[in-house]
């Protein structure tokens, strides 16, 4: 008895295991076959539509945040050497054998801001449009006026020359600094030595303000220091001041900036020979 009944399940559960490879087998082969019909056949929809595996790339500010240490060493070192013996010491070297003053320093200090608008005009393309440098411009002398005249009129240092009392930082090399960096910023994809160039002119600024005895050595270092960080926060914040420009359009990579020809600042100079005077003509567009 035992022997039938175990005949009969084995018996009765003989189809449905057949059944059930033979399922398989056709389930695969629909499988196989359907796969081997559409693989050939992925449209451009289908691959729009597929999910995306890798992750977009997430935009880097144009300036590094780290960058601003170095700034920032430049004024601990002017501020901790205020007053110091080698301030008086370099102070009492000029006096004694330099003689006469030079001037250039109130005029040089505009040179580099000058440059990053009238570059373009000499083929150099910049990083930013001719309105967005005019932001990031106002941005960073914004910053500097803040930061040099606010620490001006609360530390009160005496001048060398014995005139004021609003030594520390200097204002001449604050400005200078400020126009170099934004200068080395916007065109450091095109050359990199014209912003190397335009801190040599900016270090000539901040010794000729020494050279002036308008200046101790702690005010320069200070000055140049409060120049190139305000430059670099004017870039970090661009994003936010960027605002009053409207919906920016997405720009291309630094390394295939264009010059812009929607906006352009020309300078042309102009000779009268009638009265024999010297003036220029200034053309701003947008």
């Amino acid at each position: 008895m035992k022997r039938f009944l175990f005949l009969a399940v084995c018996i009765c559960s003989l189809p449905t295991s057949l059944l059930g490879q033979e399922n398989r087998t056709h389930t695969v082969s629909d499988t196989l076959h359907f796969e081997e019909k559409t693989s050939g056949r992925l449209t451009e929809q289908d691959t729009l539509a597929a999910p995306s595996l890798s992750k977009a790339p997430v935009a880097k500010p144009y300036v590094n945040p780290w960058s601003l240490a170095i700034p920032a060493v430049l004024i601990a070192r002017g501020a901790f050497s205020m007053n110091s013996h080698l301030d008086h010491k370099l102070q009492r070297y000029v006096v004694e054998n330099v003689k006469g003053k030079v001037r250039a320093d109130d005029y040089v200090q505009y040179l580099p801001i000058a440059s990053v608008f009238a570059f373009p005009n000499l083929g150099m393309p910049p990083a930013h449009t001719l309105k967005e440098r005019l932001v990031i411009g106002a941005t960073a002398y914004a910053l500097t006026a803040i930061f040099v005249n606010a620490t001006k009129y609360t530390v009160r240092q005496l001048r060398p020359d014995n005139t004021s009392h609003n030594s520390f930082p200097s204002g001449h090399t604050a400005t200078v600094f400020t126009g170099v960096e934004i200068l080395y910023q916007e065109y450091k994809h095109y050359d990199p030595w014209i912003g190397i160039g335009g801190y040599a002119v900016a270090a000539g600024v901040g010794l000729l303000r020494i050279h002036n005895n308008r200046h101790w050595a702690s005010d320069v270092v200070a000055g140049a220091g409060i120049g190139i960080l305000s430059a670099k926060l004017s870039y970090l914040l661009f994003p936010y001041t960027s605002r009053i420009l409207g919906k920016r359009k997405q720009s291309q990579p630094i390394e295939k900036a264009i010059p812009e020809t929607s906006s352009s600042l020309s300078v042309l100079p102009i000779w009268e020979p009638t009265h024999k005077t010297l003036g220029a003509s200034l053309t701003l567009q947008f």
